[in-house]
């Protein structure tokens, strides 16, 4: 809907005053500073967009989120609150970083790893159950 308004208003803009008033139109033209805040804001979206249908991704990794993430905050500041690693939404931060650490191949602290014992455990056994199954054949 803005991309269409977005290209209508050169179209309104050509038009007289006369007719403009007459049918009602010179009261949903925006002014020019309206229009102008408008299309910086619609440019917004269509990157904030393309972040959106990055995150839908099947393969996309905890670290390609994480790196979405930092990469919107520091194009929009304001977006912080939400997006970064301690936002309130995040219900595990210890967890969610050593994930990040470990799809990239870093060591983790104690308390990483600590956070992380059921997920190393099951990474663990998967390891040592394929390495069984490939000696018996």
């Amino acid at each position: 809907m803005l991309e269409r308004c977005d290209k209508l208003i050169p179209c309104l803009r050509q038009m007289d005053t006369k007719d403009a008033v007459k049918c009602g139109a010179d009261n949903l033209m925006l002014k020019d500073s309206e229009a102008m805040e408008m299309s910086v804001l619609l440019k917004d979206l269509v990157k904030l967009d393309s972040v959106t249908v990055a995150l839908q991704s099947e393969s996309l990794i905890m670290s390609e989120v994480r790196d979405l993430f930092d990469h919107s905050i520091s194009k929009y500041p304001a977006m912080k609150k939400y997006l970064s690693s301690i936002a309130s939404i995040v219900k595990n931060t210890v967890y969610e970083r050593a994930l990040v650490k470990l799809e990239s191949g870093r060591k983790l602290t104690p308390t990483e790893k600590a956070a992380n014992t059921k997920l190393l455990a099951s990474a663990t056994e998967e390891a040592t159950g394929k390495e069984e199954s490939g000696d018996e054949e």
